[in-house]
């Protein structure tokens, strides 16, 4: 039992720090232990598998008469797909079988993490930034600025490794008589600042009012109020006192190029998406069913070069910013209004808003989907998992203390 849950502590921690680690793009550990996961998981989720070969069957038959369909490119991408899935389901075992593993690599990552930050400000200071931060162009009034990614690909998707940790922390003293843990807390929240994803930060502040402040019960409840009102009282603090002391800091200038509509970022990730999937799904009239697995790359190849008058085609081609507007062109308003009944219905059928972890965890990445990721991304299904499983919450109810005892526990 301990050599196992070693293992599932180890592969979690690797998820979150070193996944892309000396691989070529596109590729993570993770996923080369797909074959493993499949053979560990396959029988005791048949059903499962099945319902995904099911619903491809269906959408294969429905593309199959269309001409301009590149096959490479469409079977490569449903692999693709088909490995990110088995990761996921190997994860949702982890979830609601051995919830004290996430907590415990939970634990580890907030130190790990608090390292890495320190080791990668000396890289920085030193001249060697391009390590563990990405220098890039902000937005328009900010400029040139080093954002925090550690190993990861993008400071944005490293914003939203940190994000479940962040909840997590919060939410514990709501659901045991101890404190809050402040340390964990701030050590997070400081690394998620110099990210300097506002567009993630932006998100855990809409997700925490309204998983807080909109709920009745939480103003009524003494401990609870008083948690909210002293949350309130140090975001007022700290904002203030940056105010007062650095009114010409890069957060407040990038928040003002939101309000005014100059920043590209927002644009680039939410309005913009939509207006390159309709063009794709309307050149052959796919507006049902969508243009197929991978074939954004190719039917949309002038589209996109068009739309942002690329002069040459990107490193980093044919992608649109935004998960439901992939999702969208690749399976069309079928797919949309399937994959948005499906979460409405799970959140019902799992009483997501019984636990204050599964409800931060379920509206930040509701809103999240309109404004980013994509549909190969192994940490998107990750967050929809932790949101539809009340396994978890029941789990650490009980093995919220040592790990230890929680060991007894299994072996008895």
């Amino acid at each position: 039992m301990k050599w196992r849950f070693n293992i599932a502590v180890f592969v979690i921690i690797i998820f979150i720090f070193l996944n892309d680690v000396g691989l070529p793009y596109g590729l993570q550990y993770t996923a080369l232990l797909t074959p493993f996961f499949f053979l560990k998981y396959g029988l005791k989720y048949w059903k499962s598998f099945a319902l995904f070969f099911f619903i491809s069957a269906i959408y294969l038959g429905a593309h199959l008469f269309n001409d301009e369909v590149t096959w490479f490119y469409y079977f490569r991408s449903q692999l693709l797909h088909f490995m990110v899935f088995v990761q996921v389901v190997a994860f949702y075992f982890v979830i609601n079988y051995k919830s004290y593993a996430i907590k415990k690599a939970f634990d580890w990552s907030v130190y790990i993490n608090l390292s890495l930050l320190i080791f990668g400000i000396l890289l920085l200071i030193i001249g060697f930034p391009q390590v563990m931060f990405e220098v890039t162009h902000v937005s328009k009034s900010v400029g040139v600025l080093p954002r925090f990614r550690i190993f990861t690909v993008e400071p944005s998707y490293y914003s939203m490794l940190m994000v479940p940790l962040l909840f997590f922390y919060l939410t514990q003293p709501l659901d045991k008589t101890k404190k809050i843990d402040f340390e964990k807390i701030i050590l997070i929240a400081v690394s998620l600042l110099i990210s300097f994803s506002f567009g993630v930060l932006s998100l855990i502040f809409v997700s925490i009012f309204i998983v807080y402040l909109l709920r009745v019960e939480n103003l009524l409840d003494k401990k609870k109020r008083n948690l909210i009102l002293s949350f309130v009282v140090i975001i007022v603090v700290i904002i203030g006192g940056i105010y007062l002391f650095k009114p010409d800091n890069p957060l407040f200038i990038r928040f003002g190029d939101i309000i005014s509509g100059n920043d590209s970022s927002g644009k680039g990730r939410i309005t913009q998406p939509w207006i390159l999937a309709m063009k794709m799904l309307s050149k052959n009239g796919d507006y049902w069913l969508g243009i197929g697995w991978g074939q954004i790359r190719i039917i949309g190849n002038d589209i996109i070069k068009s739309f942002y008058q690329y002069t040459e085609t990107p490193q980093n081609k044919f992608g649109l910013p935004n998960v439901l507007t992939e999702i969208t062109t690749m399976f069309g308003f079928v797919g949309l209004v399937a994959v948005l009944l499906f979460q409405i219905i799970m959140f019902k059928v799992t009483k997501v808003y019984q636990s204050y972890f599964r409800s931060l965890i379920f509206w930040f990445i509701f809103i999240y989907q309109f404004t980013g990721s994509y549909s190969s991304s192994v940490l998107f299904y990750c967050y929809w998992v932790l949101a539809f499983s009340p396994a978890f919450d029941k789990q650490l109810k009980i093995r919220m203390n040592a790990v230890s005892k929680t060991e007894k526990m299994e072996n008895q």
